[in-house]
């Protein structure tokens, strides 16, 4: 009779279902890519913050970025994102938490997330946006609506269409913003 310990193993003619071995193989294959995936996100992003997060810290926060203009740190951006989109949104969501407040440093991250592509940034874009909509600075809330008009699609509808903001303009703003989605994605 099988025992429990034995009733598993590969060679028992109890339990050795068609091709289960080649699984186990393929499966340690695949955990062993992983663990190399692992490794070397974790080394992409302690390249991130030895080479890059130094400067693009220090230029969100001393420096006036410009809406609707590409600078060289947003070039920079933009390859490690298309290097590792993963380890890139990781890390940037980390700046982005430990930077929540200090206004200017939102301001430019939203132009910056404003200008990349949408496809590029995704889900993370919108979350990032949606989250600036909430910060007590009226600047980064006008902001925020800015990146969702400039992207212009279905995802910033449904986020702008179930927000209120205060004062009063900012929320007519973002209800001219939503009214020009509707018109232009034609969901009206």
């Amino acid at each position: 009779m099988a025992t429990q310990s034995n009733f598993y193993k590969f060679s028992n003619t109890l339990y050795n279902p068609f091709g289960f071995a080649s699984m186990l193989k393929e499966e340690n294959t695949i955990i062993s890519e992983r663990k190399a995936s692992f490794k070397s996100n974790i080394e992409f992003k302690k390249h991130i913050e030895n080479k890059f997060q130094n400067v693009f810290v220090s230029t969100l926060k001393n420096q006036e970025l410009e809406i609707d203009y590409k600078n060289q740190i947003e070039f920079l951006l933009e390859k490690l994102f298309l290097e590792n989109e993963f380890v890139t949104k990781d890390w940037l969501n980390e700046i982005y938490v430990s930077n929540y407040n200090d206004t200017k440093f939102l301001i430019n991250i939203l132009k910056i997330i404003g200008n990349l592509d949408k496809k590029l940034l995704k889900s993370f874009g919108i979350v990032i946006s949606g989250s600036a909509l909430v910060h007590k600075n009226v600047e980064v809330k006008e902001m925020a609506i800015r990146v969702f008009e400039n992207w212009n699609t279905i995802e910033s509808y449904t986020f702008l269409k179930n927000c209120s903001l205060v004062p009063k303009w900012l929320n007519d703003y973002k209800n001219e913003v939503l009214a020009n989605i509707e018109e232009e994605l034609c969901l009206i």
